[in-house]
This record gives C-alpha cells, sequence and structure tokens, in this order.
C-alpha cells in the first residue's frame, strides 16, 4: 500500500529548521496555525496549478465541512500529543502525517501536509506527500500533479516519480507512466535509502509488461 516515504526530499524532514515546533502552542494555536496553512496551501499562486490541486484534495478527503471540521481538530490534538524534544515544525508535521497516513485517517494527514507545504523549505516534502494521498484517495489528476511539482520544487525524490507513474497509468497513459517509473526505478537504485521505491517502481513495471 502507497505511504509516505521514511525519509524526506533532502534526508531526515527537519534537516533544516523550519521555525519553533508545537512546544507551548496549545490547542488554540495549533489550531490557528494549521488553518491560516489551509487558506495558504490552496493560494499558492494563481497561476499555480499545485495550489487548486491541494484545495481539492482537502475537499475530497474531508468530504464536507463536519468532516473536514473533525479531521482538523484531530490533526490540532495529534500535534499536541507530540513529543516536545526540540523538534522543529517540519519534523513533527511529516511525523504526525505519516502516522496519519498509516492508520488510514487521510483527511488528518492531508490537514497535516498542507500546513508542511506553506512551511518554509516544505513545499515539496508537503507536496509529495499530498501526492500519496491523492493518489490513494483515486484523486489522480491532482495526484499526478502534487506529484510533479514536488519533483520539480526538490531534488526529486524517487517516490514523487512513482506516484506520478501510478497515477498516469490509472489515467490510461501507458507512455507516460513507463517513463516515470523507469526514472523512479533508475534515481532509486543509486542510493540504498530507496530500496523501497525501486522494489515499488520496478514492480509496476513488470505488472506493465506482463499485462
Amino acid at each position: 500500500m502507497l505511504m509516505l516515504p521514511e525519509r524526506s526530499l533532502a534526508g531526515p524532514p527537519g534537516a533544516g529548521a523550519t521555525g519553533p515546533g508545537p512546544a507551548g502552542s496549545g490547542p488554540d494555536g495549533l489550531r490557528r496555525r494549521l488553518a491560516d496553512a489551509l487558506d495558504e496551501a490552496a493560494l499558492f499562486d494563481d497561476a499555480d496549478p499545485a495550489g487548486a490541486a491541494v484545495a481539492r484534495v482537502v475537499a475530497v478527503s474531508g468530504a464536507g465541512q463536519v468532516a473536514l471540521d473533525a479531521a482538523l481538530e484531530a490533526a490540532v490534538a495529534r500535534l499536541a500529543a507530540a513529543p516536545e524534544a526540540g523538534a522543529s515544525w517540519d519534523r513533527v508535521l511529516w511525523d504526525a502525517a505519516a502516522d496519519a497516513v498509516a492508520q488510514e485517517r487521510l483527511a488528518e494527514a492531508v490537514i497535516l501536509l498542507a500546513a508542511l507545504a506553506v512551511a518554509p523549505g516544505g513545499r515539496a516534502e508537503g507536496l509529495l506527500g499530498l501526492a500519496v494521498c491523492a493518489a490513494r484517495l483515486a484523486v489522480y489528476e491532482e495526484a499526478r500533479i502534487l506529484a510533479l511539482a514536488s519533483r520539480d520544487d526538490g531534488p526529486g525524490h524517487p517516490r514523487a516519480l512513482y506516484v506520478a507513474g501510478l497515477c498516469a497509468l490509472e489515467q490510461g497513459d501507458r507512455r507516460a507512466a513507463q517513463s516515470f517509473l523507469a526514472t523512479a526505478a533508475r534515481i532509486a537504485r543509486r542510493r540504498a535509502e530507496f530500496r523501497e521505491d525501486a522494489r515499488l517502481a520496478q514492480r509496476l513495471l513488470l505488472i506493465m509488461h506482463i499485462a
């Protein structure tokens, strides 16, 4: 099952400090911070398709304002319970989102990742996580847009190319899918920490070859 990668685009998330973590923020402060981030994430730039894709993924994941409000409260509670051992905001958001994805709480994960996407230096990681969530929600066009935006903004995590390839295949674009997946596999083979990404890409390429 498609998950967030264990490592970020440029080493462990939080390798560069991107603002204070949740320590001392309190639920009200965290709620405002996440709500503001959601608004900002949907308005990256009028000419930026990633902004519209984020808004669409947030809407689909929440399935209504009541559900979205509940997911926001759950995200606040998750952050409030996060360890306070000096972790940066981006590190806390990434870890909380990874846990939420693993628990199938995608609306909660989307809120956390949208906040990461607007954190200083967190856009590429946040968009990659949102692409993973969008693919799991079967919102393939938005997932593809977000995955490619993440690739363009960061050093090119192979998981972004894998997601783009998976989405292209689901959309019937086998040529693009093969190109994305082959590139993902080639990048992933160069580094041991991307072994899982190489396996995912090669497995999907094999399935395409057999089909």
